[in-house]
């Protein structure tokens, strides 16, 4: 097939597939009785762990608590072949993982990488690194969105929370990356701020807007703890549901992102309404740094959890919940993967509404947890 042919046949999968989403978030049983189990290359992103290092040790992290657990980077080698598999439909890369993606020495050549291939780059960080050299790289290779992570606008708690990490410094980097941004005249990166709400700040949730507002950043995303030990279960404010300091933590949230035109979201406490997992079906694929490809991020790696989906409802009880390896792209193309055995057995179970373990018990395709 010649390069045109594959361009014209990425670019019709890509309308399919964006056909397919409408659907699917308009009318789930019309969408899960018509669909077959094998796709189109659909995913417009693939999300690269490009490392499991981090230089913090922040108080609700999970790392410490996977099972087999392995601090590495993805190689270079391997996150081309990521990206190169994944042409010409890919759009946006994500580098998201469960470590601190400047930490991997490549990290700059990857974006580079993807850039020449006309992708979009994302990527979260706990904003230590991104000096005054780092930050002009970053604007000048203009990738395209960048998280950063921000628990609390009180510097005592954030030091509390991000334990190694000094508050003056990281939003010292944030206020220099947007002045950078703005001397060059780029529109991007996108820059948000993201919180993991704990019974300790979450009184704390209306301050953070203040401080958005202040630097200029637009969009702040709050998201629940994960549940892995006894003081993240302790932490989480799932056990706070149905009481006032939430609801009035939550309000005002809401009160002052409106008053100061900041998006916010707010993670939801309850399990309502329809599942909206999108990852059997659209993505993004979860590749971690050794290759390997996981159904979704959110379990890659085997982890106890305390809060679950249990009879319709958010359950406390303690279960393990083990990843969907889907198969290595060092072994085989990310696009075969995506219509192997086990990608269409998950599928078939979601249209059979037998949703397969751990995926029956997971929080997040409700919104409970991000």
């Amino acid at each position: 097939m010649s390069e045109q042919s594959k361009k014209s046949s990425a670019k019709f999968n890509s309308l399919a597939a964006r056909v397919s989403e409408l659907v699917w978030s308009r009318s789930p049983s019309l969408f899960y009785r018509t669909v077959p189990t094998s796709l189109p290359f659909q995913p417009r992103g693939v999300q690269l762990e490009i490392t499991t290092k981090c230089n913090l040790n922040c108080i609700m992290c999970p790392n410490r608590g996977f099972k087999g657990f392995k601090m590495a980077d993805m190689s270079l080698e391997i996150f081309k072949k990521a990206i190169e598999q994944s042409r010409p439909e890919l759009e946006y890369v994500y580098l998201w993982g469960v470590g601190e993606p400047l930490t991997n020495p490549n990290f700059l050549k990857m974006v580079e990488a993807a850039k020449e291939l006309g992708m979009k780059v994302s990527f979260s960080t706990n904003g230590t690194f991104i000096d005054e050299k780092m930050a002009r790289k970053i604007v000048e290779l203009q990738v395209d969105e960048i998280v950063f992570s921000v628990d609390s606008a009180d510097p005592e708690m954030f030091e509390k929370i991000r334990r190694h990490a000094k508050y003056d410094k990281v939003i010292g980097n944030l206020e220099r990356l947007l002045a950078i941004k703005k001397e060059k005249g780029s529109k991007v990166p996108s820059v948000s701020m993201t919180c993991t709400l704990l019974k300790m700040n979450i009184s704390g949730a209306p301050d953070l807007i203040n401080l958005a507002h202040r630097l200029g950043i637009e969009k702040v995303w709050f998201q629940n703890v994960i549940s892995w030990d006894k003081f993240t279960t302790e932490q989480s404010i799932l056990s706070m549901r149905g009481s006032e300091k939430v609801r009035q933590a939550f309000e005002e949230t809401r009160r002052v992102a409106k008053e100061k035109g900041i998006f916010v979201r707010l993670p939801e406490l309850e399990v309502s309404g329809r599942s909206v997992c999108r990852f059997p079906w659209f993505g993004p694929m979860n590749v971690r740094w050794d290759g390997s490809v996981t159904l979704c991020p959110w379990i890659a790696y085997p982890i106890g959890m305390h809060y679950i989906l249990h009879e319709g409802k958010v359950g406390k009880k303690q279960v393990e919940f083990a990843p969907w390896v889907m198969g290595n792209i060092n072994q085989t193309p990310l696009k075969e993967i995506w219509n192997n055995e086990k990608y269409r057995l998950i599928r078939s179970q979601f249209k059979e509404k037998k949703q397969p373990y751990p995926c029956n018990m997971c929080l997040h395709q409700y919104q409970v947890i991000c």
